[in-house]
């Protein structure tokens, strides 16, 4: 079936319309129920390090927050990031998740690869992960995640959003001493 630009409008506005009035037949013959519509772009991820400047060999904590802006529960939501080249997890790992649900956290001491999965973000709420990392040399680490997804209806929703952070190593210079002023000794002589 072909349809020219001006059909295909016609056809989806009649698509909605009618799904709209079986909505509304149903109603009568069905407890009633509400759906809430999830913009998937509207689904936050953010990252930090802390601290984010360490000491090469140092451990800076590197936290994913995701904010659930709906007043609906989301669940299976899943991300995995790529630790960027040089950055491993630290040991111990210090891995932890908060306000997800019960996931799936996957954070091997040593290796480049966080993985997160089967989460849960309570209604106009943030889920926050946390992970442990080091680097071995000095240098500046940019580091930005593989898109956020959850589960709708059973089907998995990309929401197109990634998250970016970045880590500074360098090398640790001890505080050095400088006078603030000159002060002179003048020993006196026994009396």
């Amino acid at each position: 079936m072909s349809f020219g630009s001006s059909n295909a409008a016609k056809f989806m506005t009649s698509a909605v319309l009618g799904l709209l009035a079986l909505s509304a037949s149903a109603q009568t013959a069905c407890p009633s129920r509400t759906i809430s519509l999830v913009d998937p772009s509207q689904l936050e991820m953010t990252k930090s390090f802390s601290p984010s400047t360490i000491t090469a060999g140092g451990t800076s904590t590197l936290t994913f927050t995701i904010n659930n802006p709906y007043p609906d529960p989301l669940s299976g939501l899943s991300f995995s990031d790529s630790l960027p080249a040089g950055m491993v997890i630290a040991n111990p790992n210090g891995a932890a998740a908060s306000g997800c649900g019960s996931p799936t956290l996957t954070a091997a001491a040593g290796s480049g690869t966080i993985a997160f999965s089967n989460g849960t973000v309570a209604a106009s709420s943030t889920c926050n992960v946390r992970v442990d990392v080091t680097v071995p040399s000095n240098g500046t680490y940019n580091n930005t995640s593989e898109t956020l997804k959850f589960t709708s209806f059973g089907q998995t929703i990309d929401t197109g959003n990634t998250a970016s952070a970045t880590l500074t190593a360098s090398v640790y210079q001890a505080p050095t001493a400088t006078p603030s002023h000159t002060s002179a000794v003048r020993i006196l002589p026994d009396t």
